[in-house]
């Protein structure tokens, strides 16, 4: 259908984006990371206050993030699939975001696309969306066969450089 999209668009920093929750961790930051007003100090730490790379809830913190805002705009988890979000146009038909990782798979209606992301993007930090390519651990293939107006549309999913290089290590 030439009337919808089919995109991804990267949330910029994304784990840093959440909150960190719950206990206190303090961190000592990389003296090159330090402001200028700190250049009379030994040694410093600091409250760490949003979610890092590496930090074992960031995960589930970015997850719960990304998807208060995608239902507070309207879009419903999809069961069984904890990282998809759907929401109905009445008139113009169904749109799907995925989180996966950082990054946001879109598929919908290009007009619905185009301002639910405009909507996302005043809360969550997020790259203009791209053509379907490549995610962490996965190529897309996207092919177009046969003739306008009824050519389908197929997108391969390849993983095989990410499972060989993990059957490698």
């Amino acid at each position: 259908n030439p009337d919808f999209a089919l995109v991804q668009s990267d949330c910029i920093q994304a784990y840093v984006q959440a909150e960190l929750i719950g206990e206190y961790i303090f961190i000592s930051m990389p003296r090159s990371w330090w402001p200028a007003h700190w250049s009379g100090l030994r040694k410093l730490v600091c409250r760490l206050k949003k979610a890092l790379y590496g930090h074992p809830k960031a995960v589930h913190l970015w997850a719960g993030r990304s998807g208060s805002v995608l239902k507070g705009e309207g879009f419903e988890e999809v069961e069984g699939w904890p990282s998809m979000y759907c929401k109905h146009f009445s008139f113009s038909g169904t749109m799907f975001i995925d989180v996966y990782v950082g990054d946001l798979i879109i598929f919908g209606p290009r007009k619905a696309v185009a301002e639910s992301l405009a909507r996302i993007r005043k809360e969550v930090s997020v790259e203009d969306p791209t053509e379907l390519g490549k995610y962490p651990g996965c190529f897309h293939r996207v092919q177009h066969s046969g003739s306008k107006p009824k050519r389908p549309t197929v997108v391969e999913f390849d993983m095989c450089d990410y499972n060989k290089a993990i059957v490698d290590r």
